[in-house]
């Protein structure tokens, strides 16, 4: 797939999490349960691999190097986060 300079240029921007997520735009089938972490490693993305939404967050977020665990969010994980008092 040939994706068009202008989703794949990041230079104008500054924020690490737009400059990480534009360079996975044509990566990843959308897989859940147990394909919603088949995306490789890392260093070693598989660009024919399986992510979600709340996996894909995590991916660009741990990538640009914030501190967000070892495993990938899962939204009912999250949700009950949410509703619970802090």
């Amino acid at each position: 797939m040939n994706i068009p300079t202008q989703f794949t240029d990041d230079s104008h921007y500054q924020n690490t999490i737009i400059k990480h997520s534009r360079r996975l735009v044509g990566y990843f089938n959308y897989g859940t349960d147990s394909q919603r972490m088949d995306f490789g490693s890392l260093q070693h993305r598989n660009k024919n691999g399986f992510a979600d939404c709340s996996s894909l967050v995590w991916l660009v977020m741990k990538q640009a190097g914030y501190n967000v665990g070892k495993t990938a969010f899962s939204t009912p994980e999250m949700e009950n986060d949410a509703k619970n008092t802090h």
